[in-house]
C-alpha cells in the first residue's frame, strides 16, 4: 500500500513501523507495517511517499480503494493542545489570543501536532 504524508512528520516515520488504516465503504480495520519511504518530499505537495506491506489473504482489499490511515506517534503528556478554531493565521505567522490581566494579547505560535480537532502549541 502506497499513501503520502505531511513533510513535517518526517521524524515520526520509520521502516518496521506499524499502522492501521480504514477502506472507504468497510468497517473493518487493516494493519500493515511500514517497508520503504520516499527519501525526499515532493516539491509541489511537500508530502513524503510511504510504502507499507499489508496482508491481504482473504481478498478485502481492492488496488487504487480509498483509505483513511492511522499513524501513532509518540505521545507528550506535557503537551499543550487547543483547539483547532484557536489558530489564527497571518501573512507570516500564526497567532493565538492569550487573556492575561483580564485582556487579550495576541501571541506568536509555533505549532506541531495535530488531532481532527486540536493543535499542539509548541513555542509562544
Amino acid at each position: 500500500m502506497d499513501f503520502t504524508i505531511p513533510d513535517q512528520y518526517r521524524d515520526e516515520v520509520k521502516e518496521g513501523k506499524a499502522i492501521t488504516f480504514t477502506v472507504t465503504g468497510k468497517l473493518d480495520t487493516f494493519a500493515g507495517v511500514i517497508s520503504a519511504i520516499e527519501p525526499a518530499a515532493d516539491a509541489v505537495t511537500r508530502t513524503l511517499k510511504i510504502r507499507a506491506v499489508v496482508k491481504n489473504d482473504d481478498h478485502k482489499l481492492v488496488a487504487g480503494s480509498f483509505t483513511h490511515v492511522l499513524l501513532a506517534f509518540g505521545s507528550n503528556k506535557k503537551a499543550l493542545m487547543i483547539p483547532s478554531q484557536g489558530i489564527i493565521p497571518t501573512d507570516r505567522d500564526k497567532e493565538v489570543a492569550v487573556i492575561k490581566n483580564g485582556k487579550a494579547k495576541m501571541t506568536v505560535v509555533t505549532i506541531g501536532a495535530r488531532t481532527n480537532d486540536k493543535v499542539e502549541i509548541v513555542q509562544g
